[in-house]
């Protein structure tokens, strides 16, 4: 399943939703080496909340070996009725979404949970265009005013 349609994370996106920083929530540029903390929104299907919760429960494992192998450290959703909020602590967010477009365990799952998802805030298209922009961080404050 190629681009973030209904529920698809993979490099071929659709219209966006942000910049990025290394580091920052919605970050996407910074040195090399640096891992990133991304922002994404996305948007359940009207009725499909309970399904998509419950189709969280587990995450196949074969998913989490395809993100441990593309960078993925850390992927953290939340909800707020039928709006999602997800946190990605990686390597490379545009890098990790090119390599998933093409992985098999990826493609399960985007079969799979495709049906719940009605899409992704975007901003542009492709992957850089599904991170929301940070607008402030309590770390980032008290380093500058050290």
């Amino acid at each position: 399943m190629s681009g973030v349609g209904a529920g698809g994370l993979s490099a071929g996106a659709g219209a966006g939703a942000g910049g990025v920083s290394a580091g920052g929530a919605g970050s996407a540029s910074g040195s090399a080496g640096a891992r990133q903390r991304v922002a994404l929104h996305s948007v359940v299907r009207e009725g499909a909340e309970a399904g998509y919760d419950e189709a969280h429960a587990t995450v196949p494992d074969e998913l989490l070996a395809s993100f441990a192998r593309v960078g993925i450290h850390d992927w953290t959703i939340w909800r707020s009725g039928r709006d999602l909020f997800h946190v990605v602590d990686c390597d490379d967010f545009v890098a990790a979404m090119t390599a998933l477009d093409s992985d098999p365990a990826n493609d399960r799952w985007q079969g799979f949970i495709g049906p719940f998802v009605d899409h992704f805030v975007t901003t542009v298209a492709g992957p850089a265009g599904m991170l929301v922009p940070e607008v402030w961080r309590l770390t980032v404050q008290r380093a500058a005013v050290r």
